[in-house]
């Protein structure tokens, strides 16, 4: 991860302004803008747009940050196969993508901070992950962490975990 070829990131917020603008002049409510015009629609994470955002081939890519966005679906991170930080914050994700499974074997670090996901999923099978971090969310359980390393260090800060995050993550310390 040292050199600069592998910790490239990508930040999409910027190629998405055009879209949003475009969006913005076209939903004007009495002269206000609508909520919804500020919302640039779902693109979906393909490796041509790994390729274009990293200048790498995805199969390279070890680092992949994505920032200030609207996701769809992921079929690019199957090509991720050195995958080892995942940041997708600001992403507007309602869930945590089933797209994770696809790089469960190497992925070591996740951070799904700061978009509107509800519970902890597709995580199964995840030995590696040692930083998880799902702050600024609507997660209501902290539930969905089986097979993940027992020592995993949670960042859930800012939901709306029934019990506490400290209760909840005893009594998930307790099943290791």
């Amino acid at each position: 991860l040292g050199s600069p070829t592998n910790c490239r990131r990508l930040v999409l917020g910027a190629r998405l302004d055009s879209r949003i603008n475009a969006d913005r002049s076209d939903r004007v409510l009495g002269g206000t803008r609508s909520p919804s015009s500020i919302r640039p629609t779902p693109t979906p994470l393909t490796e041509q747009l790994i390729l274009e955002n990293t200048l790498e081939q995805p199969e390279k890519v070890k680092v992949l940050e994505m920032l200030f966005t609207s996701l769809a679906d992921m079929p690019g991170l199957q090509a991720c196969g050195k995958l080892q930080e995942l940041t997708l914050m600001h992403a507007r994700l309602t869930r945590m993508p089933n797209e994770l499974q696809l790089v469960r074997g190497t992925l070591r670090r996740l951070s799904l901070a700061n978009n509107e996901i509800r519970q902890i999923e597709h995580l199964e099978g995840m030995a590696k992950l040692h930083s998880l971090f799902l702050h600024d969310n609507r997660i209501a359980a902290f539930t969905g962490l089986e097979g993940c390393p027992g020592n995993l260090g949670h960042g859930c800060s800012m939901n709306q975990i029934s019990g506490g995050i400290r209760q909840n993550a005893a009594r998930e310390d307790e099943k290791y």
